[in-house]
C-alpha cells in the first residue's frame, strides 16, 4: 500500500476477529518503532505486547476500552532518557516520542491488514501496578490490536475534519 492511502483509510478498529496475530507480523510491526524518529534518537520508548490469555484478562480488568481485541501494546517512556529542552526544563520529549512510535506502529500494522485503536483513557497508575511497569517509566498508550471483524467500519465522523485554512497559518 502507498502512504497515502494507508493513512487515510486507516481507522480505529473497535471490533476484532477472535483470532491472534502472529509472531512474524507483531515483529514487522516492532520493527517499525525502531525506525520512528526519537528526539536525539534517545528511544526513551517500552513497549508490551500483550499476547496471552492471562496479560489480556489483566488489560481488561485496568482499561475498559479494548474492544475484544486478542492482543494489546503498552507503549511507555523512561523519563530518565527522554531528551529535555535546555531552554525550557520542563519540556521532556518522551510522551512525544512514545506518540510518534506508536503512530508508526499503527500504520505499519494497517499495511500488513492488522487494526488498532488508540487508546487514551486508563488510569497509568493501575496499569503500572498491573504490569509491573518500573517508576521511571509512564505509560503513554493503550494499543489494542488485532484482525479487524467484518462488521468493522470507521465511526461516522472518520472523514470528517476541519477546513485546512483553520488548521494551518502560512506565514
Amino acid at each position: 500500500m502507498e502512504i497515502e492511502k494507508i493513512i487515510k483509510e486507516r481507522y480505529s478498529v473497535r471490533k476484532y476477529k477472535d483470532e491472534k496475530v502472529s509472531d512474524e507480523v507483531i515483529a514487522k510491526i516492532l520493527d517499525s518503532a525502531l525506525h520512528a524518529p526519537t528526539a536525539k534518537n534517545l528511544q526513551p520508548f517500552h513497549i508490551y505486547v500483550l499476547k496471552s490469555e492471562e496479560a489480556m484478562e489483566k488489560i481488561k480488568s485496568v482499561c475498559k476500552c479494548i474492544f475484544g481485541a486478542p492482543n494489546c501494546f503498552i507503549v511507555t517512556y523512561d523519563f530518565s532518557e527522554s531528551w529535555e529542552n535546555p531552554y525550557t526544563p520542563e519540556y521532556h520529549s518522551g510522551e512525544m516520542d512514545a506518540s510518534i512510535v506508536t503512530d508508526e506502529m499503527m500504520l505499519t500494522a494497517w499495511s500488513l491488514g492488522v487494526g488498532t485503536c488508540w487508546v487514551g483513557m486508563f488510569d497509568y497508575h493501575k496499569i503500572a501496578e498491573t504490569f509491573n511497569i518500573p517508576d521511571n517509566e509512564r505509560v503513554a498508550v493503550v494499543m489494542p490490536f488485532g484482525y479487524p471483524s467484518e462488521e468493522s467500519k470507521p465511526i461516522a465522523m472518520h472523514d470528517q475534519s476541519k477546513e485546512l485554512s483553520a488548521l494551518v497559518t502560512e506565514l
